[in-house]
């Protein structure tokens, strides 16, 4: 990300050394995101993300043309780097593993108690009465995309409908993270983890031929009884 220059700011990163504080526009940016997800975009006003960066409203203004093209761009960045780790980390080849893995990610990468908003979800419902607004489209398709990336990975991994499980893990995964909010408690992640195996396991191809894999046979031999929807 190349800064704009701006009189009186600090010039491009590679220019001062490794050392060197983030340059301007990269500094704003840091700390919108951090204060839209702190606090929310509402109620984050720029005279506070002026402050918190060091800089004036004029030099913020300068960078960005307002409140809501910051957001844009944070959203863009963040939905940018977010696909990025999706495609590139290491996941199961077992189905069931891998929907348990996504589940465990969101329990374990937050301080359940903490928790103010969820990134794209929060923008979206702050954002409703604003339908054409940048951050909404952003927020729209970063959902869209990560619902692409999961019917892949959900058809590689030999699994029937792979579009339509994609979209029902999705509705887990956005309804476990609003209850964990409200209620502070990540029981609710875990039950929808356990919901999403079960949903995986009987999309399986194996089991639709009626051969069930080794993870649905129960130690006295006995196959284990899925319900089909």
């Amino acid at each position: 990300m190349t800064p704009q220059s701006c009189p009186g700011e600090s010039g491009s990163r590679q220019s001062q050394g490794p050392d060197a504080p983030l340059p301007t526009r990269e500094r704003i940016l840091a700390v919108a995101h951090g204060l839209f997800q702190q606090y929310g975009f509402g109620r984050v006003g720029v005279d506070a993300i002026a402050a918190t960066a060091g800089v004036t409203k004029r030099t913020l203004y300068h960078h960005f043309r307002s409140k809501d093209d910051l957001l844009a761009e944070v959203a863009g960045l963040q939905s940018s780097l977010g696909a990025s780790h999706l495609r590139k980390k290491a996941r199961p080849a077992d189905a069931g593993a891998f929907v348990e893995g996504l589940f465990d990610e969101i329990g374990n990468s937050h301080a359940i108690s903490k928790w103010t908003g969820v990134g794209f979800t929060r923008i979206a419902l702050e954002l409703t009465h604003l339908p054409g607004h940048p951050g909404r489209a952003i927020a729209r398709r970063h959902k869209a995309d990560m619902e692409a990336w999961l019917s892949e990975e959900l058809q590689v991994r030999d699994i029937l409908d792979p579009a339509g499980v994609a979209r029902d893990i999705l509705l887990l995964l956005e309804g476990c993270l609003l209850l964990t909010i409200t209620h502070g408690d990540r029981a609710y992640v875990d039950r929808a983890a356990d919901t999403a195996r079960l949903l995986v396991e009987t999309r399986r191809r194996s089991v639709q031929a009626g051969l069930a894999p080794p993870s649905l046979v129960a130690s006295g031999g006995e196959r284990t009884s899925f319900p089909q929807s």
